[in-house]
């Protein structure tokens, strides 16, 4: 329904599986399943695994990236803004969007 291809799939699956976020059963019957119940996991984490760290500028998770870090009159703003955006993702589990 996304238009998404089979290999692309297959990595995403390899990511949150390795993340523990969903299992596999081998078989017949087989398939993958969720290792927990959906209102158990945030989209936060999901996002987390597949894209890395939250942050709406890099800065802010590494300060160091950024030469002018020290100074910047703007980098309290996206501290804040992505301390938001993880608040609402991480309180934002897969029941509620389901």
């Amino acid at each position: 329904r996304q238009d998404l291809s089979v290999k692309y799939l297959e990595q995403l699956i390899i990511l949150l599986k390795g993340a523990g976020l969903i299992r596999s059963t081998r078989g017949r019957r087989g398939g993958y399943m969720l290792a927990q119940k959906p209102a158990k996991i945030s989209v936060g984490q999901v996002i987390e695994v597949l894209e890395g760290r939250l942050a709406v500028v890099d800065c802010v998770t590494d300060p160091e990236l950024c030469e002018r870090s020290p100074e910047c009159p703007t980098r309290g703003i996206w501290v804040g803004m992505t301390d938001v955006l993880k608040k609402q993702l991480f309180s934002l589990t897969l029941m509620d969007i389901i």
